[in-house]
C-alpha cells in the first residue's frame, strides 16, 4: 500500500535567518577587530596622553604665572600711583619735591616686594636727563637674612644699554617704549641670574622714570624642577624664541642649547606657538625618541614638558593584545546567545522598533528589513509609505520655514539657527568659519524708479550671483537687501579665493547691460578665538566692513545710504 505524502515547502525561517546573519557579523569582527581596535586606540591613547601633558603643563605654567603677575601687579601700582599723582615729569626735577613724593609709596612698594615670594629687588629710578642725576630714586635688595634692605643706586650715566647687569634693563624698557620682561641675566650687584619686569612711566607722552621688580632666576628654575611629569618626564624654562633652553641640572654644568638640537619629527609647524594645547610635538633628542607639550608663561618664556615616547605608550601593545581577546570572545558569547534566543520575528521587529524611535527623534534617514512574503512584511511595506509621506511633508513645511520664497536661498530663521550651532561649537572650542555680508545698494531708488518687480529681479540677481561665486557655501537672505554667506570646511580654507572669484563676478555685473541697476557692497570677517566670544562677534566685524564698502560706493555715485 502506497503512502501519500503531501510537500509542505517552507522558507528558511526568520530565526535561522538572524542566526546565520549574527555568525557573518561575528565572523567579520573577529577577523577586523585587530586592525580596529589598533587604530581606535592609537587614537584615543594619543589623544589622552596629549591632553594630560597639556593639562600637566597648563597646570604648572599657572602656577608660575602667579609669582609673575604678583611682580607685575607690584610694579604697575606704582607706575599708576606716580602718573595719577604728579602734574609734570619735569615736576620731579626740585630734589625737595622729588624726595617727599617717593617717600608717599616707597614703603608700600618695597613692604609689597618683600611679601611677594621670590623676589630679591625693586627699584625705582627717575630721568637722569630730568633730575640731571643718573642715581636718584631708590633701589631696595635681598640681605643676607632674606629682607630688602636699601642700597646705593649705580649711577646710570656712567653705564651704556650693553652692560645689561647694571643698566640694561633701564635702558632696554626705555627704548621699547613699554612694559618689558628682561631675558634672564647676570645681575652684578646681587651676584645672581635675575629676570626682571620693569615698567617705564611715561606723564603725557614725558618719561619720569622707571619701576621695576626682580626675582631670583635660579630660584625659578628650581621650583620648576620639583614638578612632577607623568612616571619619568621632567619639566624646563626656555627663551620665547627657543635659542636658550634653561634645564635646572644642566644649564650651569654643560652651557645652554636652543631647540636647534632637537630633531622634530611631528608638528615641527607647531614649535614657534604660544602652547601645544591639542596636540603634542615628537622629537629626537641626542637619539631618544621624545615627545613634549609647552605653555607660554606671562614673561615671554615657555615651560616645557617632556617624556620617552617609549615610556608614554608602553601599555598600547598589552592593551590591544586584551581588547582582541576579549572581543573575540564577547563576540563567540553573541552567537550563542542568538541562538538560544533568537526567534522568526526578533531582526524584523527589532528593526521596525529603531526606525520607529528615529522617526520619533526627527530623522526619516531609516533602514527597514526587506519585504518579505509574509505578515512582517506587509507591515514593513505600511511602514515605508508612511515615511514616504512624511518625509516629504516634513521637506515642504522646512522649504517653507527656511527658504526665502522669492530667492530660493535660506532665510533669516535659517541663519538665526545656524548662529546658534555655531556658538555651540565655539563652546566646544572646535570650529572654523567666516561670514561675508552682502547689501543690494540703491534697492529703494530701484524700486521707486522702475518698479517693485525690477526690486525683485535685482534682489533675485543678488542671490543668484553668491550662489555662482560660493557654490558649496551656504547663502542666506536675512533681510530686505540683505544677505550672508557662511564659510566653513574647505571653503573657509579657499576664502581667499572665493572671495577673489566673488569680486570677478562683482567686475562682470559692473559691465553688464543686463543688471546694470545691480550694485553689491560687501564685507567679510573671519571668527578669530583669541577675540570673538561668539558668532555675533564676527557678524558685527562683517557687517561694519559691508557698511564701509557701501558708503565709499555711494560717496562715489552721489547718492545717500538708501
Amino acid at each position: 500500500m502506497g503512502i501519500l505524502r503531501k510537500n509542505n515547502r517552507r522558507g528558511v525561517s526568520i530565526k535561522y535567518k538572524f542566526i546565520l546573519f549574527i555568525l557573518i557579523v561575528v565572523l567579520i569582527i573577529v577577523c577586523s577587530v585587530g586592525s580596529v581596535c589598533y587604530s581606535m586606540l592609537s587614537s584615543v591613547l594619543v589623544n589622552d596622553i596629549t591632553n594630560e601633558m597639556n593639562l600637566i603643563v597648563g597646570k604648572d605654567a599657572s602656577l608660575i604665572n602667579e609669582k609673575l603677575y604678583r611682580m607685575k601687579d607690584a610694579a604697575d601700582s606704582v607706575n599708576t600711583y606716580v602718573i595719577n599723582s604728579i602734574e609734570s615729569a619735569y615736576d620731579l626735577a626740585d630734589p625737595t619735591y622729588r624726595q617727599q613724593f617717593q617717600q608717599q609709596f616707597e614703603s608700600v612698594f618695597v613692604s609689597t616686594s618683600q611679601n611677594t615670594q621670590g623676589i630679591i629687588a625693586c627699584y625705582v629710578r627717575f630721568n637722569p636727563d630730568i633730575v640731571g642725576d643718573g642715581r636718584q630714586g631708590f633701589t631696595y635688595r635681598e640681605d643676607e637674612k632674606g629682607r630688602l634692605t636699601l642700597t646705593e643706586n649705580q649711577d646710570l650715566e656712567e653705564h651704556g644699554s650693553e652692560d645689561s647687569g647694571y643698566a640694561g634693563w633701564y635702558y632696554d624698557t626705555v627704548s621699547n617704549h613699554r612694559p618689558t620682561w628682561t631675558a634672564p641675566y647676570y645681575d652684578s650687584a646681587n651676584d645672581e641670574l635675575t629676570i626682571s619686569y620693569v615698567v617705564p612711566i611715561y606723564k603725557d607722552n614725558v618719561l619720569a622714570g622707571v619701576v621695576g621688580i626682580s626675582m631670583d632666576f635660579n630660584d625659578l628654575m628650581s621650583y620648576v624642577s620639583t614638578f612632577t611629569v607623568l612616571e619619568n618626564g621632567y619639566a624646563y624654562l626656555k627663551s620665547g624664541d627657543g635659542s636658550i633652553h634653561y634645564h635646572p641640572d644642566y644649564y650651569r654644568d654643560t652651557g645652554a642649547h636652543g631647540d636647534e638640537v632637537d630633531m622634530i619629527t611631528e608638528n615641527a609647524d607647531k614649535m614657534n606657538g604660544e602652547s601645544t594645547s591639542g596636540y603634542m610635538i615628537r622629537y629626537q633628542y641626542q637619539g631618544n625618541d621624545r615627545v613634549m607639550t609647552f605653555k607660554t608663561l606671562a614673561n615671554g618664556m615657555k615651560l616645557v614638558i617632556c617624556d620617552s615616547y617609549t615610556e608614554v605608550f608602553s601599555g598600547r601593545k598589552q592593551l590591544i593584545d586584551w581588547i582582541v581577546i576579549f572581543a573575540f570572545i564577547i563576540g563567540t558569547g553573541v552567537v550563542i546567545a542568538g541562538s538560544i534566543f533568537a526567534n522568526e520575528i526578533t531582526k524584523p521587529i527589532m528593526a521596525l522598533r529603531n526606525a520607529s524611535n528615529r522617526i520619533a527623534g526627527g530623522s526619516f534617514d531609516v533602514k527597514l528589513p526587506p519585504v518579505t512574503n509574509d505578515e512582517i512584511g506587509e507591515l514593513t511595506g505600511s511602514f515605508q509609505t508612511v515615511i514616504d509621506h512624511l518625509r516629504a511633508y516634513t521637506g515642504e513645511m522646512e522649504s517653507l520655514a527656511y527658504v526665502d520664497q522669492m530667492t530660493r536661498v535660506k532665510n533669516k530663521a535659517a541663519f538665526c539657527n545656524l548662529k546658534m550651532d555655531i556658538d555651540e561649537m565655539i563652546k566646544d572650542g572646535a570650529v572654523r568659519f567666516a561670514f561675508v555680508m552682502c547689501d543690494l545698494n540703491y534697492l529703494k531708488v530701484i524700486n521707486d524708479t522702475y518698479g517693485h518687480q525690477a526690486g525683485d529681479e535685482a534682489l533675485i540677481t543678488t542671490a543668484e550671483i553668491l550662489c555662482k561665486a560660493f557654490p558649496r557655501s551656504s547663502v542666506y537672505r536675512i533681510g530686505g537687501d540683505e544677505f550672508i554667506v557662511v564659510l566653513m570646511g574647505n571653503e573657509y580654507d579657499i576664502r581667499e579665493e572665493l572671495i577673489a572669484d566673488f569680486n570677478e563676478e562683482l567686475s562682470i555685473l559692473e559691465r553688464s547691460e543686463e543688471h546694470r541697476h545691480v550694485s553689491i557692497a560687501y564685507g567679510e570677517a573671519a571668527y578669530d578665538p583669541a577675540t570673538d566670544i561668539n558668532s555675533q562677534s564676527v557678524y558685527g566685524r562683517a557687517d561694519d566692513s559691508m557698511y564701509a564698502m557701501k558708503k565709499l560706493m555711494h560717496e562715489e555715485s552721489g547718492t545717500d545710504l538708501r
